[in-house]
């Protein structure tokens, strides 16, 4: 049974999954570009899944092209989370 954890970086809610020993498995965030999921298996290519608000369409983004597209916080947090599940893996 996964657990929910949602933790507040740079004022932008992510929604952190883990296992009961504490493994994350994947984040979800919020964006003004549209929802954000990291997993263990996109961070470690460097990529995240985009699931864009303007043309409804969901895509494996790179993390580095986003730096443009999200405000500064929102990036920030987007560091924070592949940080996080990159060091829980």
């Amino acid at each position: 049974m996964p657990h929910k954890i949602v933790k507040f970086i740079e004022g932008i809610p992510l929604r952190i999954t883990t296992t009961p020993t504490g493994k994350v498995l994947q984040v979800k965030m919020k964006t003004s570009r549209g929802d954000l999921t990291v997993s263990s298996e996109t961070a470690t290519s460097g990529t995240c899944i985009l699931k864009d608000k303007r043309t409804r369409s969901t895509s494996e983004v790179k993390i580095e092209s986003l730096r443009r597209r999200l405000t500064r916080s929102e990036y920030r947090a987007l560091q924070y989370a592949v940080d996080l599940v990159l060091k829980s893996t």
